[in-house]
Parts: C-alpha cells; sequence; structure tokens
C-alpha cells in the first residue's frame, strides 16, 4: 500500500511538472532554452527529464524510465554512442542528450524529424532496411540502442538482426512495446507462444545467456548462439545486455 501511495504521489508530482511547462509555454512559446534550462536543474533524473521535455517514457505514461534508471545509471558517464529506433516528436532524444552528459545520440525515423540541440543527430529510413541497418552497424559501436520504433514483429526481428552485433561490450539492447507481440492489426501479432514476435526473440535469447554451459554437450548448437549476457524481462520492455569482453 505504501508503494502504491508513493508511485500516485510521484506521478501527480510529474504531471505537475508537466502542466507548469506547458503553461509556461503558451506564453512563452515552446523554446528549446526552458526545457533545456529546466532540464538540467537535475540531469541524472530520468523521472524528471522526460516530464521536462515531455517523453512517454516516463513516471506519467510507460513509467519505463525506472527500469532505465536502474540499469543505464552506470553507463552515464562513459557512453558515447546512443542509438534509439522512432523519433516522434523527439523528446526522448532530448532527454538521453542531458542524461549521457559525453554521447552523441542519433535517432532514426521513417518521417524527417527536426530535433534541435546540441549532439542530437537524426537519421531517415525504414528500420527494416538491411542496407540502412548496415549503415548503422558502422556508426557503432553503440552503447545503447532502443527500440521504439513501429512495433511491427518483422522489424523488431529485422532490426536486432542487423544491429545487436554493434552494441559495445556491456552495452545494452532495450526492446520497448513488446505488449504488441499480442496486436495482429498492423503489427503482426498473435497469442501466446507464436513464433516471430518479440516474446518469442527474448525466449530464444535465454540459451544465449547460458551459453557456456550448452557449450559442453552441444558445441555446434552453442557456438550459434546469441552472446546474450543479461535478459531483464518487465511488462512491455526488455533490456539485453552485450558481454563485456
Amino acid at each position: 500500500m505504501t508503494r502504491w501511495h508513493g508511485s500516485r504521489a510521484r506521478n501527480t508530482t510529474y504531471r505537475a511538472i508537466i502542466k507548469a511547462r506547458v503553461e509556461a509555454e503558451k506564453k512563452l512559446g515552446p523554446t528549446l532554452t526552458l526545457r533545456h534550462l529546466l532540464g538540467r536543474l537535475n540531469r541524472s533524473n530520468l523521472s524528471w527529464l522526460a516530464a521536462v521535455y515531455g517523453s512517454d517514457k516516463g513516471a506519467a505514461s510507460h513509467g519505463y524510465v525506472d527500469h532505465y534508471e536502474r540499469y543505464l545509471t552506470g553507463l552515464r558517464s562513459n557512453a558515447r554512442r546512443v542509438l534509439e529506433i522512432g523519433i516522434y516528436r523527439g523528446a526522448s532524444l532530448q532527454m538521453w542528450r542531458d542524461f549521457f552528459p559525453h554521447a552523441e545520440v542519433y535517432g532514426l525515423d521513417i518521417k524527417e524529424i527536426e530535433v534541435p540541440g546540441s549532439r542530437i543527430h537524426t537519421l531517415v529510413g525504414d528500420q527494416s532496411d538491411p542496407a540502412l541497418l548496415a549503415r548503422l552497424a558502422e556508426l557503432g559501436p553503440w552503447d545503447l540502442i532502443i527500440d521504439d520504433g513501429s512495433h511491427k514483429q518483422s522489424h523488431v526481428l529485422a532490426t536486432f538482426a542487423g544491429l545487436y552485433d554493434s552494441v559495445a561490450p556491456g552495452g545494452y539492447y532495450v526492446i520497448e512495446d513488446m505488449h504488441t507481440s499480442y496486436w495482429p492489426n498492423g503489427y503482426e501479432g498473435g497469442p501466446p507462444g507464436m513464433d516471430g514476435t518479440s516474446v518469442s526473440l527474448i525466449r530464444g535469447l535465454l540459451d544465449g545467456v547460458n551459453r557456456r554451459y550448452a557449450m559442453r554437450d552441444y558445441p555446434d548448437a552453442a557456438n550459434a548462439l546469441t552472446p546474450v549476457d543479461e535478459v531483464h524481462l518487465f511488462e512491455k520492455i526488455a533490456f539485453l545486455r552485450k558481454p563485456r569482453v
């Protein structure tokens, strides 16, 4: 009960921040300077940054920021390259720019979207295009890749196949909005247990986490396993960590 009340109070606080920011922008205009100044007040707090910039990863929406803070805080100082598939309005790119003070932040979207700010780069293309994925892989190694793109199952699998190898040792590959694995219309999902979805992708990676044990009796099969050191799965989101060496 205490935890529920704490979560409700926090969400109320961040909704108030969002409302205050929106009201200020109605009077002053949606200036990058206002948001950037607010963001600098607490750059290590992703809930704050999500509220300031209006990212739907925040406490008042999907609530992904709690998981991101848990796993990514240790990367803050050393991260140099971050890639997010799916830009929407650019709020998350601005959030990552503030959270990772030394990283170049890249965003890919099927539409051309301009996101102002230093260290932010936007690219246009289809996340299932093998040639584009190959070019993105060459821009790595990536300390963090986030797939928040179309959420179509074939696109999620194609993007993972094309980009996971370009994640830096110890870096993370994150898949968001995995509930679309169960949405057939427009997302290619289906019932639990169906192959070819983001959920089935995660199931298949569990052998990779335990690959050194599989190597003893099944070396040929184990050599083909995707190298993953950690899989952290939560409602709608998964974090995959690349081996550190």
